[in-house]
């Protein structure tokens, strides 16, 4: 990637510890979604140990019903939420219509 050029990258779901870990190393912009405001605290605490907490867009909220007010990315990841997502299909086709290039699914290990 050339000097400067940003990326963009949301991640759906969890603590966020895979999008703070980049924060400030890596030249990209990155949002973190989430309904559960305990896993938001978890990565605002994660992303200001990192020194990163001002480069980072924590949203709380069900991402299928707030898509639409995020820009897309070009890379989007679900983040261990695919398997008990009630609405997989609807949470899917919303990260795909939010992907510009790579959408990623992280599946726990357990299911």
């Amino acid at each position: 990637m050339p000097a400067g050029d940003r990326r963009s990258w949301t991640s759906v779901a969890g603590s966020g510890s895979s999008i703070t870990s980049c924060c400030g190393r890596v030249p990209v912009t990155p949002s973190l979604v989430d309904a559960s405001p305990a896993s938001l605290a978890v990565a605002r605490q994660l992303a200001r140990e990192k020194n990163g907490l001002d480069r980072i867009d924590l949203v709380e909220g069900d991402f299928v019903r707030v898509a639409p007010e995020i820009d897309a990315a070009d890379v989007v990841t679900l983040d261990r939420v695919v398997c008990c997502y009630p609405d997989v299909d609807g949470l899917v086709g919303r990260a795909a219509e939010r992907t510009r290039t790579v959408l990623g699914l992280v599946l726990p290990r357990d299911r």
